[in-house]
């Protein structure tokens, strides 16, 4: 009995030292719905990455918010288009930083493997005209794709 008359004894002087600093202030339901609209301006805003729907927000704190997350935002982009995986380092979020580099490494990995493409299709096709200018339609069977062989082929055709 002595323990539950402290615990609630130490629950009021809690509630009202809160009171009195503030901390405990209930909202008023004009309040409440400021913060609500503020909460979807901010989404939109945010969703869309348009820095011009933060002016909706009321809140100083989340306006702040809002533009530092479009700004950081657009800065990201700006970085991955110029490929330059150190400029990076210049975002002040971390989950940024990291999208930053995973699309800036996925862009170069993709260059990469395109230009592989690219150079093994001007090999095969060497060799082709290679073959086409020996005139020795029998080494058509020598490509290993039937794609190049077919190619191969249909040149001896004409």
């Amino acid at each position: 009995m002595k323990n539950k008359f402290l615990f609630t004894a130490l629950v009021f002087a809690l509630v009202a030292t809160l009171s009195l600093t503030g901390c405990a202030k209930s909202l008023t339901p004009e309040e409440i719905a400021q913060q609500a609209l503020d909460g979807q301006a901010l989404q939109k805003a945010i969703s869309a990455r348009n820095l011009d729907l933060c002016a909706a927000i009321q809140d100083q704190k989340t306006k702040e918010i809002c533009e530092m997350t479009i700004s950081e935002q657009k800065l990201k982009n700006e970085i991955v288009v110029g490929m330059d995986l150190l400029k990076c380092a210049q975002l002040k979020s971390e989950g940024l930083k990291k999208a930053c580099e995973v699309e800036i490494n996925a862009a170069i990995k993709a260059k990469e493997e395109d230009k592989r493409k690219y150079d093994e299709v001007m090999s095969f096709n060497r060799r082709v005209n290679e073959i086409v200018a020996s005139g020795d339609g029998g080494k058509c069977a020598t490509l290993e794709k039937q794609y190049w062989v077919n190619i191969c082929k249909a040149s001896f055709k004409k």
